[in-house]
């Protein structure tokens, strides 16, 4: 309601019952907090920062346990349906590796929990085609269109109960579609 208020043309356009949270890299640690992921604070307990409201949440490089507070059991209290998106190249140091930006996926409850995984991708592939060598934008291409084909099925079989896209997500489609650079496993 206070969008709306705020951006009078979004009247009548948010459905508050289906409202999906994501995030890219530090952003991603913001969408696993609302989605129900505890931060550990030093001194205190785990916090959750959960919202009720959001129900479903997809990570472009997801933040791992380890720094900001995550720890390898915040993820066990992650339930609702996750999509998280990473590639090869998206590397960041010794902690923040492709491996560990899966890990959310793989420490948190099974069901709803998807992992897509595209060679080639860099940390910043995600959100522009232009992050690659100009002998490679056809690449950064080819990595856009993956990821948004992922998150828009995943948009549609979670916010908008759309059993195709369901289907889709739990097929090899996207596989086949990329000739194998794009791999998307479910929990």
């Amino acid at each position: 309601a206070d969008i709306a208020k705020r951006v009078p043309v979004l009247t009548g356009k948010i459905d508050s019952q289906r409202i999906g949270v994501g995030g890219h890299s530090m952003g991603s640690f913001t969408a696993e907090a609302i989605a129900g992921a505890l931060v550990a604070f030093p001194g205190k307990p785990a916090t959750s920062f959960a919202d009720p409201r959001a129900k479903a949440i997809l990570c472009l490089s997801p933040q791992g346990p380890g720094q900001f507070g995550l720890t390898d059991k915040s993820f066990q209290s992650l339930t609702i349906p996750y999509l998280g998106i990473t590639g090869s190249e998206d590397n960041l140091g010794m902690l923040a590796t492709s491996s560990w930006h899966k890990l959310p996926f793989e420490l948190s409850p099974h069901g709803n929990k998807y992992h897509l995984f595209i060679a080639g991708a860099n940390h910043m592939s995600f959100i522009s085609s232009h992050t690659q060598l100009p002998s490679n934008s056809d690449r950064g291409e080819a990595i856009l269109r993956y990821t948004n084909s992922a998150a828009l099925a995943f948009w549609d079989a979670y916010l908008k109960t759309d059993g195709n896209a369901k289907k889709y997500l739990r097929s090899d489609a996207l596989t086949i579609f990329s000739k194998g650079a794009a791999k998307l496993d479910e929990d």
